[in-house]
């Protein structure tokens, strides 16, 4: 049964009324009545049932509160543990605080509950490409790709993860493959860009970043990148004010402190540079600290 928080604070004021803690016995009595009050009290708080603790849950990580988010789909997996979805929930909520290790527990675990599940081999996927080990990656993405060839995330990471071995062109494919089925997958259009830039093919890294910041302006990271197209090409006003959005986007970029710091050199202004080539070490020091 759930109380009202009404109920109870009707309660709490009879229990006052009712007893004159005069002598032991009613002390006693007044103390364990009130453990039942606090029991009551928090079952007002606690969600009465599964599909309104999995709403909380789901709000609790698009709020970006990751840790409530993990606490919540942990009493779900308590509840039922042969909930592939769950798991998987939680594996993205750790993988959001770079709990990777404890990411990878539930993704597998969701994987052997739900062998074709294919959103849990790419957030796999995922996972072994923060761990380095791409062909692990690239092996997840194909395999979730197999089962649900219309998953444009998996060809999104798949692409990030031939960047990251240096196939520029496999890369362009899959982000190409990727907006074909999302369009407006800004995601996909940056990462082109990065991967165009890498290969040195400015003008359609411009391109796709002037197009992702015209969908959204508030991607940081187009700016950032777009800030490096323009600093490679010596045009360092633009540099520096792509730089400069980017901060203002997301303060707590150490990318985007050191771009600005390396420009701001370029451009000798040796103060600004020092102060925000101090900044970019401090906020990598604190990321890796946590």
């Amino acid at each position: 049964m759930k109380y009202s928080q009404y109920q109870i604070f009707k309660l709490i004021k009879f229990l006052n009324e009712k007893y004159e803690l005069s002598n032991l016995k009613n002390v006693k009595i007044f103390i364990a009545l009130s453990a039942l009050v606090m029991i009551m009290l928090l079952s007002a708080f606690i969600p009465s049932n599964k599909s309104e603790l999995l709403k909380k849950a789901t709000s609790a990580f698009e709020n970006e509160e990751y840790f409530k988010a993990i606490v919540l789909y942990s009493e779900l997996i308590e509840n039922n543990s042969r909930n592939a979805n769950i798991y998987n929930n939680r594996g993205n909520a750790k993988l959001k605080i770079d709990d990777l290790y404890g990411a990878l527990n539930d993704f597998n675990q969701a994987i052997l509950l739900k062998v074709d599940y294919a959103e849990a081999y790419n957030s796999r996927g995922f996972t072994f490409a923060k761990f380095d080990n791409f062909e692990k990656a690239i092996s997840d993405y194909t395999f979730a790709i197999k089962l649900k060839p219309g998953l444009a995330s998996a060809y999104n990471n798949r692409g990030s993860a031939y960047i990251s071995k240096g196939f520029f062109g496999k890369a362009v494919y899959e982000f190409d493959t990727a907006l074909m089925i999302k369009p407006d997958f800004t995601e996909a259009m940056n990462n082109r860009g990065l991967a165009y830039a890498r290969n040195l093919d400015a003008i359609n890294a411009l391109n796709d970043y002037n197009r992702v910041i015209k969908i959204d302006s508030t991607f940081s990271e187009a700016f950032n990148n777009r800030g490096i197209v323009y600093f490679n090409a010596r045009i360092l006003d633009k540099a520096l004010a792509d730089f400069n959005k980017a901060i203002k986007l997301n303060p707590q970029s150490a990318k985007a402190h050191h771009n600005r710091g390396v420009t701001q050199y370029a451009l000798n202004n040796m103060d600004a540079s020092k102060i925000d080539m101090q900044k970019a070490k401090q906020l990598q020091k604190n990321k890796t600290q946590y």
